[in-house]
């Protein structure tokens, strides 16, 4: 697995297989705006950047002296975002905070063309049919970028007229087929990665998970394929409890399947605890 900015310029983690495109997706356009628009020669940036893994500090920092001064403090983040940087396994636990440190991807990347069709096949198998709409959101590429990549995909009609894309011989499920109990994390792409968000997120909760004056979201879960509620994780010396939050009353069977859920859950996350425990918010 690699752990890098690419999609939407945010931390993702994906496979090794499929970085290098996705990398190649991501800053071809990153490249053309520091070239054309910020005059940084982005060669001779990278080629500063030292083989062995750095804090996002130190590459700042370096990247401020080959670059020399700007009026635009903006220049240098930009233009970092058109090399492809990777993360290198801090201390493999889900609880370290500390700063992290990255290296420059220095194998070959792919044709822009090629790169961008796959990522839109790996969003449309992972998230199912999406209109163009979502794509760009999900991408946040250029549409001239994106407009090939559509070429050849299977198109459906959603209920409302839209037009929508899909990978050939994508499986449609019976729009009764059962949804189970599942939890989801802060700023995950199953919520926030469509131009639509009702499909996944009920308009009615949208402001309480998507926080906008801290530009943060909740972690959620889902009860019937919508958000029904948040979650959280409290973690003692010995024990950890996972506190479910609903935002409407829930049934008995959806309380059961997540429960069930929930201590799945935490036994994943924390393998270590000697208890377990999964409570609703407010309770003992």
């Amino acid at each position: 697995m690699v752990r890098g900015g690419v999609i939407r310029g945010t931390l993702h983690l994906l496979s090794r297989a499929d970085y290098p495109s996705v990398a190649a997706a991501y800053t071809a356009p990153q490249r053309r705006h520091a070239t054309e628009r910020l005059s940084v020669d982005v060669d001779t940036l990278g080629a500063a950047m030292p083989e062995e893994p750095i804090t996002g500090r130190e590459i700042r920092a370096l990247a401020e002296r080959v670059i020399g001064p700007r009026d635009d403090p903006w220049t240098v983040a930009f233009a970092l975002r058109a090399l492809p940087f990777v993360d290198v396994p801090p201390a493999g636990t889900w609880r370290h905070y500390k700063a992290g440190r990255a290296r420059l991807w220095r194998e070959p990347l792919p044709d822009v063309a090629e790169a961008t069709a796959l990522l839109v096949r790996r969003f449309l198998s992972a998230f199912g049919p999406a209109s163009r709409n979502d794509v760009e959101h999900f991408t946040y590429l250029p549409v001239a970028q994106l407009k090939p990549a559509l070429e050849g995909l299977r198109r459906l009609q959603s209920d409302d007229g839209r037009e929508l894309y899909d990978v050939p011989r994508g499986p449609l499920p019976s729009p009764d087929t059962p949804a189970p109990a599942r939890f989801l994390p802060t700023f995950d792409s199953a919520v926030l990665a469509h131009a639509d968000r009702t499909r996944i997120l009920p308009a009615a909760y949208h402001e309480t998970v998507i926080r906008r004056k801290n530009a943060t979201t909740l972690a959620t879960f889902l009860v019937d394929g919508f958000v029904a509620g948040s979650w959280r994780l409290e973690r003692a010396r010995r024990g950890a409890t996972l506190r479910l939050q609903p935002f409407e009353p829930l049934t008995r069977r959806a309380l059961r399947e997540l429960e069930e859920e929930a201590e799945r859950l935490l036994r994943f996350l924390e393998p270590d605890a000697e208890s377990y425990a999964v409570r609703l918010a407010g309770s003992a």
